[in-house]
């Protein structure tokens, strides 16, 4: 016999990381093909990720790795 499972939903997001304001903060799981970014690039990234992403959440990138300490200096225009 053949069973089926319901499987939750999942949505795709194309948009850049390099905008402050583009919201990722309730990704559970962030794909990043990363093998072409350059090292400032992966610090944006690293810096969206750790102002946006709740604890626990799972990052997966190739080639390259995010920083995992260090200040993230508050945006411009934030309050």
């Amino acid at each position: 016999t053949r069973c089926e499972l319901p499987i939750a939903p999942i949505d795709f997001s194309c948009g850049t990381f390099q905008d402050p304001y583009e919201y990722i903060g309730d990704a559970d799981i962030v794909f990043v093909f990363s093998s072409c970014m350059t090292e400032g690039m992966m610090g944006d990234l690293s810096d969206c990720i750790g102002r946006q992403l709740k604890p626990g959440a799972i990052v997966i990138t190739t080639e390259y790795t995010l920083r995992t300490s260090g200040h993230i200096p508050p945006l411009e225009n934030d309050a």
